[in-house]
């Protein structure tokens, strides 16, 4: 019995969107990591992203690029100013993270979000800050007198004060392929990785089974396209 191109393409569309709703879930026993690039290899003073939703328990991993970066938070009031630690407020520091166009891996830093209110932070770098290198996680709904853009504004203007030691995070100085990988900013969807707390923990039957089924369900779909050309 044949079936029409159309027929087959139809349903390796639905298998595919099947097998991206298996792949998007997040396995039992697993955090939710948000990537943010610190700059690019063409010298932009920007994070990709600047704005992004966390919840509390998500992490946040920044990979920095060429060629000298930082980190640190501070309060919407007090733009390019590290934020003073309170019993409320955590703040955070990376330290300064040269990085060659040669260098084949690129340090990280990572942070817990442990609060729901907005988390503002920039680059200590030289003058970074007052070029606009600054970016909010979980920035306020509904207020305009409170944004990115009303934040790079006051930055323009202020000083730029340089954190104590590193604090308030993990550096990794050996973290992902560095600057030989992406030319383009690092995609900003979430991604989600084992806790880093018991990443010898195997997986579950339940993380194993879901692996097993998407690996099928690709092996299905590339078989249904491939059919789908000798058939009319």
């Amino acid at each position: 019995m044949l079936f029409s191109k159309a027929a087959i393409f139809t349903a390796a569309a639905a298998l595919a969107s099947l097998v991206q709703a298996q792949g998007e879930q997040t396995p039992e026993g697993q955090v939710k990591v948000h990537v943010v690039q610190v700059g690019d290899r063409e010298g932009n003073l920007k994070f990709y992203p600047e704005e992004l939703e966390a919840e509390v328990g998500d992490m946040v991993q920044f990979h920095f690029y060429p060629r000298n970066h930082s980190v640190a938070r501070s309060t919407f009031a007090e733009a390019c100013n590290p934020v003073e630690p309170s019993a409320n407020t955590t703040g955070f520091f990376s330290g300064f993270m040269p990085v060659q166009e040669t260098d084949t891996f690129m340090p990280t830093f990572t942070i817990l979000v442990n609060e729901t209110t907005p988390i503002w932070y920039y680059c200590a770098t030289g003058r970074h800050c007052q070029n606009g290198m600054a970016g909010v996680i979980n920035p306020p709904k509904g207020n305009a007198e409170r944004t990115l853009e009303k934040y790079k504004e006051a930055a323009a203007t202020s000083n730029t004060v340089v954190p104590g030691p590193p604090s308030g995070g993990e550096t990794d100085p050996d973290g992902p392929e560095g600057p030989e990988g992406p030319e383009t900013p690092v995609n900003p969807d979430n991604t989600t990785t084992p806790n880093p707390t018991n990443t010898n923990t195997p997986p579950s039957e339940s993380d194993s089974a879901a692996s097993s089924f998407v690996a099928s369900a690709a092996t299905v779909l590339l078989g249904a396209v491939a059919v789908a050309f000798f058939l009319v």
